[in-house]
């Protein structure tokens, strides 16, 4: 069943959000976080929410997983392959 608005603000303040984005983006080096990353980890982290995800520390995990999966070959996800890669991102995945 889905959320009613009030439901939704209650649940997923717009504030939690942007933070779990805000660490999400953390995970790539700067020189890196495009506009179109950031658009595309904002898009993953809207729809696991959407789908129930509550927990924050998951919601950023799963968000960045899908981001790698479903666009291995653009230059963002590529950003967020070499962080992984060279051992500068936060994440353990």
């Amino acid at each position: 069943m889905a959320l009613t608005k009030s439901e939704w603000s209650r649940t997923y303040p717009r504030g939690a959000l942007r933070g779990v984005l805000s660490d999400a983006a953390k995970t790539v080096p700067e020189a890196k976080r495009t506009p179109s990353l950031m658009a595309c980890l904002a898009e993953k982290i809207l729809a696991l929410a959407a789908d129930g995800q509550e927990n924050p520390i998951d919601l950023r995990r799963r968000a960045i997983e899908k981001v790698r999966e479903s666009c291995p070959d653009c230059c963002a996800c590529h950003g967020l392959q070499a962080a992984r890669n060279s051992g500068h991102s936060q994440e353990k995945l």
